[in-house]
This record gives structure tokens, sequence and C-alpha cells, in this order.
């Protein structure tokens, strides 16, 4: 799972992996698509959506060895890889569930 975030002009990005990940992609690779290709669809994707779709949810790209669920949050996205045998549609209202909790519970850090 990744989580890429955007604040201030820096942006960071955390990952985890299993250890039993079958066919995963290279860290380095995982980067870019982080950095770069998640955040383009997102962008482009949202603005198509917002014209009059109701805007967007998430995405699911279906590479040749797993999928990518990318979901837009708050600071930037959330991008989980899935197996071949698994089911991101079925993982995407799961996961967005646990986003809505997490924002509930996170309390923001008081400014003197």
């Amino acid at each position: 799972m990744f989580a890429t975030s955007q604040s201030a002009g820096v942006s960071w990005w955390d990952s985890a992996q299993r250890d039993d990940a079958v066919d995963a992609s290279s860290s380095e690779s995982d980067r870019y698509e982080e950095l770069l290709v998640n955040p383009t669809l997102l962008l482009l994707a949202r603005q198509r959506g917002e014209i009059d779709c109701g805007g967007l949810d998430y995405l699911i790209v279906a590479y040749g060895s797993f999928y990518q669920l990318v979901m837009p949050i708050e600071a930037g996205h959330i991008s989980v890889c899935v197996e071949k045998d698994g089911d991101p549609l079925a993982l995407a209202p799961r996961l967005a569930a646990l986003i809505s909790e997490a924002r509930a519970t996170v309390r923001q850090p008081c400014t003197p």
C-alpha cells in the first residue's frame, strides 16, 4: 500500500509491501508511479468526472501482473496493489470506509 501527500509544496510518499507479494514491481518503479503516474491519472479522471459524471471515487488500473486501486484523499492519494485473482471492485468501498473512519478519528493539532 502506498500513500502520497503534498502539503505546503512538500511531497512525500510512504510504502509497505507484503513479503509474499507475487510479481511485484520494483521499488524505484513504484516511486515514479506514486509521484508521477497516479497523481496525473487522478487529475485527468477527476477533471473529466467533474464535468458531468458526479466526480471521481477511485481508479482501477489493470496492469499485466496485478491491479492498482488508486483513491484520492484530501492530502494526496492511497494506492493499493491487488493480485490478479483479487477483486479491486470489492476492495474499493472497504478502503473508502477505512479512510472515512480514519478521517473521523484523526484530530488536528492545536495552533497557539
